[in-house]
């Protein structure tokens, strides 16, 4: 799961072209991933011996919530990595453990964290926060800054939250449903296709380009974030399942050593004192 989690955001990075900008619609990105994990789920679901339960209406309900809020993370996310370095960004993403700790505390959950994981919590926010203050006034090659400034620090922030949310809310989902990992992908991708889907004829009609192919600007690094999106959200909905959202956080600590060492060779990070 981990290093499918790190190869995403890195792909996403080396998809820019020369000059460090996207060429593509992360919107069609988004559905293409939404689209292969729609089928993964229904190819392990129609080849599987387990029986077919009747999905109702209120089990379809549960995965809502958190396929809307993941309409928007996976679509932000391509913004926050084209403005603020990978390494970077994976060492703050890992703050969402303090907002999963405080949703957890509240019903359904109603599981509060202990003062050992409260501790590890805080130097979880000290260490990143020494990271971000390491980046400020470094620029990658093509001349950006590192944290992404303060827009790229509000719109993390806020994605930070709506992350946690999603990852929270979906676990309910599957923890309280009744069926096998592949029928419960099945609703939850099925929310996603039909979300994303509408996320980009809007889009694509705000911006004019209504008569342009979905996979302008794609090239096979375009590809492999679609791949690398869907693999990787397929993994983490199975350790949303059996495991918790916290399992997923340890997931993203590994990958977090991953994509710092992968920055620091290929895009510029700067590995000072404060940083390490």
């Amino acid at each position: 799961a981990a290093l499918l989690i790190c190869s995403s955001g890195l792909c996403i990075r080396e998809a820019e072209d020369d000059e460090g900008n996207i060429t593509y619609a992360a919107t069609s990105v988004t559905l293409f991933s939404e689209m292969l994990k729609l089928s993964l789920a229904l190819v392990i679901t129609l080849t599987s011996d387990a029986p077919r339960q009747k999905i109702d209406a209120r089990t379809a309900a549960y995965f809502l919530p958190g396929a809307v809020g993941y309409l928007a993370v996976n679509n932000v996310r391509y913004f926050m990595l084209e403005q603020v370095n990978p390494g970077l960004m994976a060492i703050v993403w890992n703050l969402k453990i303090c907002v999963i700790g405080l949703l957890y505390a509240l019903p359904p959950f109603r599981r509060a964290f202990t003062r050992f994981q409260w501790a590890g919590a805080g130097l979880l926010v000290v260490g990143s926060t020494l990271a971000e203050v390491s980046q400020w006034g470094a620029t990658d090659e093509f001349g950006q800054s590192n944290t992404g400034g303060t827009l790229g620090l509000e719109v993390v922030a806020g994605a930070l939250v709506l992350t946690s949310a999603s990852a929270v809310a979906t676990e309910y989902a599957y923890k309280v449903t009744d069926l096998p990992l592949s029928r419960q992908n099945v609703i939850l991708y099925t929310y996603g296709c039909l979300l994303n889907l509408l996320t980009a004829l809007v889009w694509r009609s705000l911006e004019g380009q209504s008569s342009v192919p979905f996979t302008r600007g794609f090239t096979a690094w375009t590809w492999a974030v679609v791949a690398a999106q869907a693999a990787s959200g397929y993994a983490i909905g199975a350790l949303l399942k059996y495991v918790d959202a916290i399992g997923q956080v340890f997931a993203d600590v590994i990958a977090m050593l991953i994509t710092v060492t992968v920055s620091t060779l290929l895009f510029d990070l700067d590995m000072n004192f404060l940083y390490a």
